[in-house]
């Protein structure tokens, strides 16, 4: 925010015309050129990493994992980062998102599971970090699937 009150000066200094016969030609340069970098910092955040890359960003790294947690009928989603239950707890205010960041938070919150008879539960992590159950998504393997930028799980408690 501090930009503002530099831009209308410059603004000012520049279209002033009284300003601009007293104003040396450094200063009319430097101004010209701080209007032309302003521009393009207008471009470059807005339409070329606000319109490009922020819809490019989505597509290929948080859609995938969205479109698989909407298909899921699953009420319970373990998240082992407060960055993934951000993003996807605003949009699926119907899934209950458990934060485990630690291997001890998860065991706890598995043995609180298995005392819901069936339960079944979606794990999306950051990182390639499996929680060492059997995984339902690739059969009876334990690696998680990546779908975008996240590793995923789904799980049923016994």
């Amino acid at each position: 925010l501090p930009l503002i009150p530099i831009i209308v000066v410059v603004i000012a200094l520049v279209f002033d015309k009284k300003a601009e016969l007293k104003m040396p030609a450094y200063l009319r340069v430097g101004s010209v050129f701080l209007i032309l970098l302003i521009g393009y910092s207008f471009y470059l955040n807005s339409i070329q990493g606000g319109g490009h890359e922020l819809y490019w960003n989505y597509r290929n790294r948080v859609k995938p994992a969205l479109t698989y947690v909407e298909s899921q009928r699953d009420s319970i989603v373990v998240v082992n980062s407060e960055h993934i239950a951000m993003e996807m707890g605003t949009i699926f205010k119907e899934k209950n998102f458990m934060l485990t960041e630690r291997q001890s938070s998860f065991d706890s919150l598995v043995v609180f599971l298995k005392k819901l008879e069936g339960a079944r539960f979606i794990y999306i992590s950051e990182e390639n970090v499996s929680p060492g159950l059997p995984n339902l998504l690739n059969g009876s393997g334990k690696d998680l699937v990546k779908k975008g930028n996240y590793y995923l799980g789904e799980y049923l408690i016994n």
